[in-house]
C-alpha cells in the first residue's frame, strides 16, 4: 500500500512510500529513523498525533518531526538583559551593533534624566 512520509528531519522532502499492510507507526519509524529516540520526534499520522501501535492506511500522511535540534538551546539558557532597572546598554552594544551609537546616546539621556531626578 502507498502512503505519504514527509522527512522532517534534514532534507525535509515528502514522498509516497510503498509499506506492507499492517505496518504500524513504530515499525515505519524504526525503518526510516533508525538511530532516532521516538521521545525526540513528534510522530502524526494525517496531522493528528499517532500511537506507536497505529496500524497504517492506505494513504495516510506521516510525518516525523524532531522536538530536539543539534545545538539549539532552550530559553531559559540564553543571556537576556537585566530588568533590575538599569537600562541594558552593553547588552545592547554587543547584539546589535548597527545600533550602538543609538544606544550611547539613550544611556546617556538616561543617566542625565536620573541625576536631575536625584537632585531635585
Amino acid at each position: 500500500m502507498q502512503i505519504m512520509y514527509i522527512n522532517n528531519d534534514g532534507g525535509g522532502f515528502a514522498d509516497y512510500i510503498n509499506v506492507d499492510e499492517g505496518t504500524t507507526v513504530a515499525q515505519l519509524f524504526h525503518d526510516r529513523v533508525s538511530d532516532g529516540d521516538p521521545g525526540s520526534y513528534l510522530i502524526r499520522v494525517n496531522r493528528q498525533p499517532s500511537t506507536r501501535d497505529q496500524q497504517l492506511q492506505e494513504g495516510d500522511r506521516v510525518s516525523f518531526t524532531p522536538t530536539k535540534i543539534e545545538g539549539a538551546t532552550s530559553a531559559k539558557n540564553r543571556s537576556t538583559p537585566s530588568t533590575s532597572g538599569r537600562i541594558p546598554g552593553g547588552w545592547l552594544r554587543r547584539r546589535l551593533s548597527g545600533l550602538v551609537t543609538f544606544a550611547n546616546l539613550l544611556e546617556r539621556q538616561v543617566r542625565r534624566w536620573r541625576n536631575r531626578r536625584t537632585t531635585d
